[in-house]
């Protein structure tokens, strides 16, 4: 199987199948299975291992009663259903991570430029200079802190 996890080749199919069933080699009729579901149904073979995962994994159904594969075109829409959804959940929650990431940073900027703005006002009494910092990390800075620093320094 390619590594990160899909299936592109026969032969990875075949592993899955393997894996999936405990099986050492695949009989013939699951090969011939495969080789229809390619020609006939013109199935990718992660879509056939997908619906094999959906429905022996995911569904928990018992593989000993099976013989072979042909459960595949009975549960291809519900199985391209789950994982269509699954990957949809897993961009949000990367789009979600990625919002979180960028508030932390956002939070993190803001709280050292106030750092930076009170270090300067609690150790010197220059408001040249004072400004001068204030104005360097004005972008940083919510509206009403800059305000409220910029309203003490004129009143000094």
């Amino acid at each position: 199987m390619a590594s990160n996890g899909k299936i592109r080749t026969r032969a990875e199919l075949e592993d899955k199948i393997k894996e999936i069933f405990g099986i050492e080699t695949i009989s013939l009729l699951i090969s011939k299975q495969i080789t229809k579901y390619v020609t006939e149904h013109k199935y990718t073979y992660l879509e056939i291992g997908r619906a094999l995962f959906y429905f022996f994994e995911i569904q928990e159904h018992d593989t000993s009663k099976c013989n072979g594969i042909g459960i595949v075109p009975y549960v291809m829409e519900e199985s391209r259903k789950y994982f269509r959804d699954l990957e949809r959940e897993v961009a949000r929650q990367a789009q979600e991570a990625q919002k979180a990431k960028e508030q932390e940073e956002l939070l993190l900027k803001r709280e050292q430029a106030l750092t930076n703005v009170n270090n300067v006002f609690e150790l010197s009494s220059n408001t040249s200079e004072m400004l001068d910092v204030l104005n360097k990390n004005k972008n940083e800075l919510d509206e009403s802190t800059y305000e409220y620093y910029q309203k003490n320094v004129k009143e000094l």
